[in-house]
């Protein structure tokens, strides 16, 4: 179970390296909103309409419009197409009284860690998912030579872990950031 826990947290950031510009233009009303939920996922939630998805069994991932930008990776320039995106798995836990805060520090961080360097994050603050107690963590972090920023909402419910993954440049945070925002007001379980 360790093992399909950290090929979701890898599959969750791989994502991160085509992240990192932002869309300015955030949907004007919920008419543009898309929704996303699939047969083998638990969950439910609304997109901007303009997002783009990718949808596998482990996890549905929503991505802000394709934006050009010229990163360094290993020493080496190139144009990538990058965007900020929003990921969203869940998974059963080994321990299903684990408490969010220690699932976080005992697990998420420490496995995180394998894979990013740097990582500077700030307290956790309470939030409610479909009504269920819920945790924000909001971190930055190095891939690849390459600085991102985080938003995690993670919560549990019925022996499982949901997170729900915000990445972007540093920069480009706050201007796709509505697109996080929306998914956690409209998140539902199924």
């Amino acid at each position: 179970m360790k093992k399909n826990n950290f090929a979701i947290l890898f599959l969750l950031f791989f994502a991160v390296i085509f992240s990192a510009c932002a869309d300015s233009n955030p949907p004007r009303s919920t008419d543009d909103a898309k929704v996303a939920g699939e047969i083998f996922h638990d969950f439910n939630f609304e997109y901007p309409g303009r997002w783009e998805i990718d949808k596998n069994s482990a996890m549905i991932t929503v991505y802000s419009p394709v934006i050009r930008e010229e990163m360094i990776v290993e020493g080496e320039r190139f144009t990538a197409l990058v965007r900020p995106n929003v990921s969203a798995a869940s998974g059963f836990l080994d321990d299903p009284e684990i408490d969010l805060r220690e699932y976080m520090s005992e697990q998420y961080f420490p496995k995180l860690s394998e894979i990013f360097s740097d990582i500077d994050r700030a307290e956790p603050v309470e939030i409610l998912l479909d009504g269920e107690a819920a945790l924000r963590y909001d971190f930055t972090a190095n891939l690849a030579g390459e600085k991102f920023r985080y938003a995690v909402a993670v919560a549990t419910r019925r022996g499982r872990i949901y997170t729900l993954t915000y990445t972007a440049a540093p920069e480009t945070f706050a201007a796709s950031e509505y697109g996080f925002t929306m998914i956690l007001e409209t998140f539902t379980f199924k």
